[in-house]
């Protein structure tokens, strides 16, 4: 019982520091191809709200790199976000690979 406490206290502990990723996905709309659907686009706004060429949704971060977006219909997304954060790669609402880019550059506050 120790151990697993051990386990979900550095497991915890790893997750509350995860850097927000909220201003580098508001800061720009995203481009995101799936399948056979090419050139569509993403905004994510600071509420937790998304809305894309075609559906809306919520999202949230849910690890150092990775959001889960949600439909109104329970369907999930789910985005893990490259190491410079300006690529994604993913699962869509309904299985399907998707792959995506940041549109146009961070303000300079938020640039490495």
């Amino acid at each position: 019982m120790k151990l697993f406490f051990l386990l979900l206290t550095l497991t915890g502990a790893a997750f509350a520091a995860d850097p927000d990723l909220t201003p580098l996905l508001t800061a720009t709309k995203w481009k995101y191809d799936q399948d056979n659907v090419k050139d569509r686009t993403v905004r994510f706004r600071p509420d937790g709200t998304c809305e894309a060429t075609t559906w809306k949704g919520l999202w949230k971060q849910t690890g150092p790199r990775t959001v889960e977006i949600t439909l109104h219909d329970k369907r999930k997304a789910t985005l893990v976000f490259g190491e410079d954060t300006a690529t994604f790669t993913g699962v869509g609402f309904d299985r399907m690979e998707m792959r995506g880019k940041r549109l146009g550059d961070l303000p300079a506050g938020l640039r490495k």
